[in-house]
């Protein structure tokens, strides 16, 4: 088993180093990464059509980040319960206990949206910096939680 982790290392280093930039290892590490949430079927399409958009002008797809994914869950919980819309109000406190800093962090939300696509062409069309929230070239990681038509998507780097 070592061997073979050794064998893995290696060879990605190897194509990292002549910088090979296979669609295949760009595929796997794209849904490698979703196992690190069970992911709902909305907020997987989301993911996949967010990162067929980043790539397609040039960007880095967004790996699902479990800790970041959870803060949104528990902020749209939180939400229902106090029967309020998703804002940016809790914007520190998420931003916190997902442990990133808030120099490589920005927040989306929505309400009210019925399918993924929808939610992210209304995020393209977003007059308040949604987009470029969504196309911030620095940021690696994303957490995502949809529930009962709210949603909130941490973007970040680390």
């Amino acid at each position: 088993m070592i061997i073979l982790i050794v064998i893995l290392v290696i060879f990605f280093g190897v194509l990292l180093v002549v910088g090979v930039n296979s669609r295949i290892i760009r595929e796997f590490f794209k849904y490698k990464a979703v196992e690190a949430k069970n992911l709902s079927d909305v907020e997987l399409e989301f993911l996949k059509i967010l990162n067929s958009h980043r790539e397609s002008i040039g960007l880095p797809i967004l790996i699902a980040e479990k800790l970041a994914s959870e803060v949104c869950f528990k902020q749209n919980l939180e939400d229902i319960k106090l029967g309020v819309p998703s804002s940016h109000e809790h914007w520190d406190r998420m931003r916190r206990e997902a442990k990133v800093n808030v120099d490589n962090c920005g927040h989306v939300y929505g309400n009210n949206h019925v399918s993924a696509q929808g939610l992210f062409d209304s995020f393209m069309a977003s007059p308040f910096g949604h987009k470029e929230q969504l196309e911030h070239k620095t940021r690696t990681h994303i957490g995502i939680s949809f529930y009962q038509r709210r949603s909130h998507i941490l973007i970040t780097k680390y």
